[in-house]
């Protein structure tokens, strides 16, 4: 009987020593990755919802807040640059998440207005998440997280649903802080840029697309928030 416990305890001990070293392992890899440096190109389309609404808001959805494409910049320390080429007047020029100052800012398209917000704050109320099936996007294998939360301040219930792949990897840790609209804890999910997205507003879904993935340089100086014009803080 002792000789069969002392065989069942080596197993167990020889068991346990390796799930350490495969922990080990992972966490070694992790540290390897190089995390993700450069840009992403995205095809946007709106679908307009609100059929009912007696004045007709599609054409500010689909050509003014957000135009019909997006550029992401991710840079070396984890800063992104969002930026919306196309947009119209009034509508997104670019957002920024400052990862150093922990800010976000944008500004709109023809107003001298820089707008910034602490993003150490999260408004909404976190209804469900789920996992969803896989999807080709710009050659990538994707994997989708879907985040239906509520927004107590409008009353709003909006669904976000990402698309991320394994085969490009973005450092986690960085965003920790960054708890608005939970984006942090939804990075830590993904570790890895969002190649894609379906966002419902309610009024109007958002689509965007990844049409282009470039690893580069990225420079550093176009994370910096800017100084010469008037700032509302929110």
């Amino acid at each position: 009987m002792n000789k069969i416990i002392i065989s069942l305890t080596i197993l167990i001990l020889l068991s346990c020593a390796g799930q350490i070293k495969e922990s080990e392992k992972q966490t070694d890899l992790n540290d390897e990755l190089e995390s993700f440096e450069g840009k992403i190109t995205y095809d946007i389309e709106i679908e307009y919802m609100d059929t009912n609404s007696p004045v007709d808001y599609s054409n500010y959805y689909e050509n003014v807040l957000h135009g019909s494409s997006a550029i992401y910049s991710y840079g070396e320390k984890g800063s992104i640059l969002r930026e919306y080429p196309h947009s119209g007047i009034g509508g997104f020029k670019y957002k920024c998440f400052n990862l150093n100052e922990n800010t976000s800012f944008w500004e709109l398209r023809n107003y001298d207005t820089l707008y910034i917000e602490n993003p150490s704050s999260n408004n909404f109320e976190l209804i469900s998440k789920a996992y969803g099936d896989s999807l080709q996007i710009c050659g990538y294998d994707c994997q989708t997280i879907t985040y239906t939360v509520l927004d107590p301040i409008w009353n709003d219930i909006i669904i976000y649903r990402y698309y991320y792949s394994k085969e490009i990897y973005l450092e986690p840790t960085r965003y920790v802080n960054w708890k608005e609209a939970l984006v942090g804890e939804i990075f830590g999910i993904m570790k890895s840029p969002i190649l894609g997205s379906d966002i419902d507003y309610g009024t109007y879904k958002k689509h965007m697309r990844a049409i282009k993935v470039e690893s580069e340089k990225i420079d550093e100086s176009i994370f910096t928030i800017p100084s010469n014009i008037p700032i509302v803080e929110y």
